[in-house]
């Protein structure tokens, strides 16, 4: 299962699932990892993991210069954010390299545009710093050129917002009102759909299919997805 570039050769494709807390990622990643034994979800690097700490260590040298002008302009700079940053900076090197045939489709789940949308909303300085800012550009790029496909789920708020606090799984609006966990998930919506505009203008053709989860079954969208995977590109 891949996808033809322009040139008629198979390339591996990697695709991130996307969309706010409660629209059903996980579940999805699980279905489409059981319907194929060919699709595999991605581990993202652990610091706690011995073998990913010369990671952390090389990609955040690379990023401290900026990393230390944020901390000062923010006052704080999460760690959560810091490692955002280090995963969109080097990531890539860690998934599996190209196979000389057809090869397996990598799903990303809180991947990079996942990961973009929330430094540009909760970190809003990155884009005032000059050198942050051309990097936040880069990986832009960088990343608009990996992927093949954005697999954006979605459902009506008050969905989501039951979703959150009736599910098995920590979040951090969990039990809060409905009013706080709406504004919640209209910043990361309004983030998405920014950096989505951004991606598309990098011009590299990546294809972008959406569903709404509350109004289709799972086993149809799975389909649905499965199908784009295997249509050429631009079909």
């Amino acid at each position: 299962m891949s996808l033809d570039d322009s040139t008629g050769t198979r390339r591996p494709v990697l695709a991130e699932l996307v969309g706010p807390a409660g629209a059903g990622k996980t579940t999805q990643a699980e279905a489409l990892c059981r319907r194929n034994k060919d699709v595999t979800l991605a581990p993202i690097p652990i610091l706690r993991e011995a073998r990913s700490v010369p990671y952390f260590i090389r990609n955040f040298l690379f990023l401290l210069p900026i990393v230390f002008r944020l901390r000062r302009d923010t006052r704080s700079l999460s760690w959560d954010a810091t490692k955002m940053m280090i995963h969109l900076n080097g990531w890539d090197s860690k998934l599996a390299p190209p196979a000389p045939s057809d090869i397996a489709v990598t799903l990303l789940d809180h991947g990079p545009v996942f990961m973009l949308a929330t430094l540009l909303e909760f970190v809003p300085q990155i884009a005032d710093f000059q050198r942050s800012q051309r990097w936040f550009d880069s990986m832009l790029k960088k990343w608009s050129s990996l992927l093949a496909m954005v697999i954006w789920l979605d459902a009506p708020y008050p969905v989501l917002a039951e979703r959150i606090n009736t599910r098995n799984r920590r979040h951090i609006v969990k039990g809060k009102g409905e009013d706080e966990i709406i504004d919640f998930l209209a910043r990361y919506r309004k983030s998405f759909e920014r950096v989505m505009l951004m991606l598309a203008a990098e011009g590299s053709g990546l294809r972008v299919l959406r569903f709404e989860t509350d109004q289709e079954l799972e086993r149809s969208i799975t389909d649905r997805i499965v199908a784009a995977l295997e249509m050429p590109k631009g079909g």
